[in-house]
Formats: C-alpha cells, sequence, structure tokens
C-alpha cells in the first residue's frame, strides 16, 4: 500500500508539475520566457482582474463571518426560515462562521498567489523586453575556467 502511495504522489507531482502552470493552460508554452510582449501585456490585465475578484471573495467571507457572530450571539430575525427555525441560532451562526472562513481563506490565498504572479510576469517583461534607455545593475560571479576560481562582481547593461 505504501508503495502505491508513493507512486501515485510521484506520479501526481510530476502531472501537476508539467500541467499545472498558467502559461501553459493559458498560451499553450512550457517556459513563461517564450510569451511575446503583447501575451505578457494580455497575462498582466487578465491577473490584475483576477486579483479584484479574489478580493471580493475575501470581503465576503469577512462578512459572512460577521453575520456568523451576530447569528450565534444575538439569535435568529424577526422572520426566520424553516432550516433556520430547525437548527437554531447556534448552529446556523456557527454554520455561517464556517463558510465565511472558507471564502476569507480562498479569497487571500487566490490573492496572494496572483500577487506573485503579477510580479513573475513583470520580471520577464522586463527582462526579455527592456525599454529604451534603460539600465541594469545586477551582482554575478566571474568564473575564471584556468584557476577554477569565481570572484563576485557587478555587471551593468545599458539598452539604447
Amino acid at each position: 500500500m505504501k508503495r502505491i502511495t508513493i507512486l501515485f504522489s510521484l506520479a501526481s507531482l510530476t502531472f501537476i508539475s508539467t500541467f499545472g502552470q498558467w502559461y501553459y493552460d493559458s498560451y499553450g508554452v512550457t517556459d513563461i520566457n517564450m510569451l511575446s510582449l503583447e501575451q505578457l501585456d494580455e497575462a498582466l490585465g487578465n491577473t490584475k482582474s483576477d486579483i479584484g475578484k479574489a478580493g471580493a471573495f475575501t470581503i465576503a467571507g469577512g462578512l459572512i463571518i460577521g453575520v456568523g457572530y451576530y447569528t450565534l450571539y444575538q439569535g435568529l430575525g424577526e422572520d426566520p426560515t424553516f432550516l433556520e427555525e430547525l437548527l437554531g441560532s447556534r448552529v446556523m451562526g456557527k454554520t455561517y462562521i464556517v463558510c465565511g472562513a472558507g471564502l476569507f481563506v480562498a479569497g487571500t490565498i487566490w490573492s496572494i498567489s496572483d500577487l506573485g504572479r503579477i510580479a513573475r510576469i513583470k520580471s520577464v517583461r522586463n527582462r526579455n523586453y527592456p525599454l529604451t534607455g534603460s539600465l541594469s545593475i545586477s551582482p554575478v560571479f566571474i568564473r575564471n575556467d584556468y584557476l577554477r576560481s569565481a570572484s563576485p562582481g557587478i555587471a551593468v547593461i545599458i539598452d539604447f
């Protein structure tokens, strides 16, 4: 049983790492560096609109948690539904809190992943399609193959 579980886990991880990237699903490329400037701009716009949806999930989850606390401590409203009367205010309040917490966590995770995706898209866009007149300074290691040593250094790239 252990072997089957381990093999299934490894197969799942391989499948997820191969087909789980957003740019593979959207554009059919296996490396984000293969996207054109127009595709990167489109992906950036789509991701920015997804952050609004994730924020809506987070806010809705917070509001539902508030409704759950209100129901839990203040009781049901003036005209409760049949289900609310059947279950009572304690069960309904706890149900609202659990559902709201689920939405809140899902929205938070979604927005964190979208923020990481935006940073990745901007990084690839700036590296592959630099603006005219841009300056890039980055740390590098300078290798000396004859002496088999490496020295720290700085690379300065000016695009014009």
